[in-house]
């Protein structure tokens, strides 16, 4: 974590001092420092002023470049040349909101360090799209060589979990292979904090974005992360308590078991207990699961179908009794074992 005792607002307010009058104004209302604490768009500051936005943008830049030459800029130099070693130190990368929040949570104060960068002639602030979230950068060719290594890395991962320290390997690795170097892992942590493809679950584990077990986009998919991540069934009410601790808010009981009930993902095999179908359990009611074990083993003595009927059902022994006594669909043979009638 970087360490940067620099009073931020403080440095912003002496810097401002250069700039007067309409300049100052426009400046403030930008960035959200000053007398400013909330950021405007460049149509509503030449609002009032009765200009264009590009003439807005225009007095910004010239703002910005008489700044820049003035005597007091020299008061921000040592906070700007510690933020371009931090952000060198993270490979060349270092996501905005994580930036940001490394220093305050307070707005107004973030508002000082976003204006500060944009005043360092070292760094550029490059937009979100489709595959990352806004950044900075020391260097525009290692963003690009970052943006592509990650969406590169991104294609192999399929449906795959992983721990974050098997992320990072295999990440360095693909890395090393795309762009022939190494790369230290503050620098891979950065790149993949950039990236939107590739995520990290309420479990820590990571995977790529568009999988429901790193970004799960409702109840079922909560359901469905909760039954993964525990590895065996579980009743309904104890699914809605897990999700419930995953995602700091209530999660109607009823609700999740409704649609534990809709989503073939899941398949009951228990008096409310639910596991996922992709363990291998056979669908079905009790009966059918006694028929499908007696059609692929053939007859049973009680002792050894209840077990088996058991491995594929949460049920009480007399449930199974009960149904074996069904003769429209099970018959005992002279020598005490079942089969199908």
């Amino acid at each position: 974590m970087v360490k940067m005792n620099y009073d931020f607002k403080t440095i912003t307010v002496s810097i401002l001092k250069k700039l007067s009058g309409r300049s100052r104004d426009i400046i403030e209302r930008r960035f959200g420092v000053g007398s400013r604490t909330r950021r405007q768009t460049l149509e509503s500051i030449g609002r009032p002023y009765k200009i264009t936005r590009e003439r807005v943008r225009q007095i910004e830049a010239a703002a910005l470049g008489k700044i820049r030459e003035s005597a007091t800029f020299a008061l921000a130099l040592p906070l700007i040349e510690a933020l371009q070693k931090e952000i060198e130190r993270r490979g060349g990368v270092w996501r905005e909101d994580g930036l940001l929040a490394e220093f305050s949570t307070e707005s107004a104060v973030q508002n000082c360090v976003r204006f500060l960068l944009t005043l360092g002639p070292s760094f550029l602030r490059v937009g979100a799209d489709e595959q990352c979230h806004h950044h900075w950068t020391t260097n525009s060719d290692v963003s690009k060589k970052a943006r592509e290594a990650l969406r590169g890395f991104a294609g192999t991962l399929g449906e795959k979990l992983m721990s974050e320290n098997e992320m990072l390997d295999r990440f360095g690795d693909h890395a090393r292979t795309a762009l022939s170097r190494t790369f230290p892992r503050d620098a891979l942590f950065s790149w993949l904090d950039v990236s939107k493809l590739i995520r990290k679950n309420p479990f820590g584990e990571w995977g790529h974005a568009s999988s429901p077990l790193v970004h799960p986009r409702g109840m079922r998919d909560y359901a469905y992360l909760v039954l993964k991540k525990h590895g065996s069934p579980l009743h309904f009410r104890e699914v809605a308590k897990a999700i419930e601790t995953m995602i700091g808010r209530g999660a109607h009981v009823q609700t999740v078991h409704n649609e534990l009930i809709k989503d073939d993902r899941f398949i009951l095999v228990g008096r409310g207990l639910y596991a996922l179908s992709n363990w291998g359990y056979q669908p079905g009611i009790v009966r059918d699961i006694i028929a499908a074990v007696l059609s692929k083993q053939g007859p049973l003595v009680k002792d050894e179908l209840i077990k088996r009927v058991q491995k594929e059902r949460h049920v009480k022994e007399n449930t199974i009794l009960i149904n074996l006594q069904n003769k429209q669909y099970f018959k005992k043979l002279s020598d005490g074992r079942f089969t199908v009638a």
